[in-house]
């Protein structure tokens, strides 16, 4: 089984996110954390939790719930075309992964491939993944979220330190296409850029490039959840 997590941001946009994964719902578990509750009753192996914290801290205590050993971390504006192979994909994911390959489907834009743009930097030789897996195991390693981030670009930090330390590499599947129309989907509710500037000047702070290789300038910060509410 895998764990996806899900802030809740949009729940308006919720039963067409659902209807994204109602032919792998023996394979996966969905929790929902943040502030704002469904107005609906929720299929079985979905779960809400509420937290009224920042988005990345919604995310990290979703992870702690979640049942699966393997996570992965979703919006809920989440469209994907070819959605009957996303059973197949998630399967292919746990293969892959084993082989230390992030298995990652490429992105769309309006409808325009953006894949490029899963860098850090754009002439950057590797690339970040999206919609991907990962194990709680190997999160714990890492030491999990850098609690200095507060929606965004958390995750680059993330998979920076992953490439990094674990050595995972990045392989695209064309067996599904992660879509986003930023015309009509994020209407409501996105925080994206209200938080860019800040999330990337913190992304920016953190690493810095030394003969064409990264390196983290400071420890991570990780969540103690003995205190997660401050």
């Amino acid at each position: 089984m895998i764990s996806i997590i899900c802030s809740s941001n949009r729940p308006h946009l919720w039963k067409e996110f659902i209807s994204n994964f109602k032919n792998t719902n023996k394979f996966i578990e969905i929790i929902f954390v943040g502030p704002i509750k469904p107005n609906f009753k929720l299929p079985q192996n979905y779960t809400f939790i509420l937290s009224k914290y920042k988005p990345v801290q919604c995310i990290a205590i979703g992870i702690k719930q979640a049942k699966s050993p393997y996570f992965l971390i979703a919006a809920d504006d989440l469209f994907i075309k070819k959605k009957l192979n996303l059973a197949l994909y998630l399967e292919k994911s746990i293969q892959f992964y084993k082989k230390k390959q992030l298995l990652s489907p490429r992105y769309f834009l309006n409808n325009e491939d953006f894949s490029e743009g899963l860098k850090f930097h754009p002439n950057d030789d590797f690339y970040l993944p999206i919609f991907n897996i990962f194990s709680k195991e190997d999160y714990t390693v890492l030491e999990g979220f850098d609690i200095n981030f507060i929606g965004i670009l958390y995750e680059v930090d993330f998979y920076l330190r992953a490439i990094q330390k674990l050595k995972f590499k990045v392989t695209f599947s064309n067996l599904i296409e992660l879509h986003e129309n930023n015309q009509t989907q994020n209407k409501k509710g996105n925080l994206s850029k209200d938080l860019w500037v800040t999330d990337r000047r913190t992304l920016e702070y953190l690493w810095e490039k030394k003969n064409k290789k990264y390196f983290r300038k400071k420890m991570v910060e990780p969540y103690i959840f003995e205190n997660i509410d401050t």
